[in-house]
């Protein structure tokens, strides 16, 4: 049961949904007005995009045999989304009023593909309705982007992040050491899905060194992670490159919210003024949001100032 917490206690409506309160209202109120029918949900992965597309689904009265939801990094070409809008022409069968698109990792979309979905974004039928959800906005089409309602999900800080965990502990009567639960908060880096994964590796853990093996087991994988610690080691110009080719899907201000936080529990725990030292300059690298079209370049950038600092 504890390697599907963050499914048991996805959120399924808007007063479930912690730490986004201006991302629920803004997106409510765009429904109830009737103002949009495509949006396009962006932030930091595992925050919450795809879980508040859902909730704004039944709000609009969309049951599931009016939903859809596919991947875009399977269905990726011009062809699947014909044939996605020739399906959403029909309004759906039983309860459900309306027809709804969840389009996840958007991004991953062709050039082609997003073409062929224009006229149907400016001018969707009455009862369709697109969401649009990306880690990488920058990626998505400007000719889209002018025709979706932006909703903006943030990183959550880490007093939500304590707030969520606390309380599925206290409802699935896990024995965790509070230390066990800074680690877990720490290591999720505002994204309440990590938090919840990190949970699952951790329940009924008390000894915080225990916990922080298996978190290394769980967040190895993880790209951004590892980009955090290259920086910390200060590598080749080579492997930093590397390591960006593995984030080519994921937002830049994302990451450089994650690496910020990272660097900065880093320099807190140092031992020396120069260790110290060395992370504030990749943190400084670090510290100016990545905005605009050239956001990859940002981050290009800022990986070089950190490991090129001090030569």
């Amino acid at each position: 049961m504890n390697n599907v917490l963050y499914r048991k206690y996805r959120p399924r409506k808007w007063e479930d949904v912690i730490g986004q309160r201006a991302a629920v209202k803004s997106l409510k109120n765009l429904l109830d007005d009737g103002r949009a029918q495509t949006f396009l949900l962006h932030g930091p992965s595992g925050v919450g995009k795809t879980t508040l597309a859902r909730i704004a689904t039944r709000h609009l009265g969309c049951h599931n045999a009016g939903l859809i939801e596919i991947p875009a990094a399977v269905f990726t070409g011009v062809e699947s989304m014909r044939e996605l809008q020739d399906l959403t022409q029909y309004k759906p069968f039983g309860q459900s009023k309306v027809r709804a698109v969840i389009l996840d990792e958007s991004q991953r979309l062709s050039a082609h593909a997003w073409d062929s979905l224009l006229k149907t974004c400016e001018e969707p039928p009455e009862h369709v309705y697109w969401f649009f959800c990306t880690t990488n906005p920058a990626k998505i089409p400007d000719t889209i982007k002018t025709r979706a309602a932006s909703i903006a999900l943030r990183a959550l800080n880490p007093e939500d992040l304590r707030r969520l965990v606390d309380h599925i502990i206290t409802i699935e009567r896990f024995k965790v050491t509070d230390g066990v639960v800074d680690l877990i908060i720490r290591e999720a880096h505002g994204s309440p899905r990590q938090a919840l994964v990190n949970l699952s590796a951790c329940a009924n853990i008390t000894d915080r060194k225990e916990a922080a093996t298996l978190l290394r087991t769980v967040l190895d994988s993880d790209p951004v992670l590892e980009l955090c610690r290259f920086l910390v080691t200060k590598g080749s110009w080579v492997k930093g490159m590397a390591i960006v080719q593995k984030l080519k899907d994921e937002n830049p201000e994302g990451v450089r919210i994650i690496v910020a936080n990272y660097m900065s529990a880093v320099a807190m725990n140092a031992k020396t003024d120069k260790a110290a030292c060395a992370i504030l300059s990749t943190l400084d690298a670090f510290s100016a949001p990545f905005d605009g079209a050239d956001a990859n370049a940002q981050l290009i950038t800022a990986i070089g100032r950190a490991i090129f600092s001090g030569e």
